[in-house]
């Protein structure tokens, strides 16, 4: 999985205005950091440093997102397609094991910090506010560009939400039937549609 930053009109009637955007962005902790150019009327506009995601929202509708290409999916007897999945509508990774169920006794949800406030705000729920962080979201980044590049990703759509699947390695133990038993290890991500706003 590759990470690009780019932009999303957020207003048109603001964003016909202009022209043209170009980014020269890199993401950092909160924030983007680098060029922002906006073209009206044939003048081009710079503003270098570190910009928020919603910076230009206001004056020109639109608003910069941090997304992640993922190609070539393959859902489940189905031909594969390509994704582009907003960083904002993250809800979790989870890292364990994917043959079993998914209530994080065999692996562990990581919590995006956007998801964490959306809850937080939208239902008043603060649990998940203790067990985010800048270093948790940069780690979750870490594996949506390291562990979903070029593997054998599956996905799954569910109600509000894209799953998006990959395994790492499989392992062979006995049960407590002295059976044979296939663990299977891996991630998934949760993307939500319309929860996360």
């Amino acid at each position: 999985m590759k990470s690009i930053v780019t932009y999303k009109v957020v207003n048109a009637d603001l964003f016909n205005s202009v022209d043209d955007v170009e980014l020269n962005l890199t993401s950092s902790e909160r924030h983007f950091q680098g060029d922002v150019s906006i073209e009206i009327n044939g003048e081009w506009k710079t503003i270098s440093g570190q910009h928020g995601a919603n910076d230009y929202a206001d004056d020109y509708g639109f608003q910069i997102v941090m997304e992640f290409e993922i190609k070539n999916v393959k859902p489940f007897e189905v031909e594969p397609r390509d994704f582009t999945i907003e960083w904002n509508k993250i809800e979790s990774v989870y890292k364990g094991r994917l043959n079993a169920c998914a209530c994080g006794c065999e692996g562990e949800y990581l919590y995006t910090q956007h998801y964490a406030k959306c809850i937080a705000k939208n239902d008043g729920n603060m649990l998940l506010l203790d067990d985010v962080s800048d270093k948790q979201d940069l780690f979750i980044q870490g594996i949506l560009n390291n562990e979903f590049q070029n593997n054998n990703i599956t996905y799954i759509k569910s109600n509000d939400e894209w799953i998006f699947e990959v395994e790492t390695n499989r392992e062979v133990i006995k049960d407590d039937y002295r059976l044979d038993e296939e663990i299977v290890y891996g991630y998934r991500v949760y993307q939500k549609f319309n929860t996360i706003k």
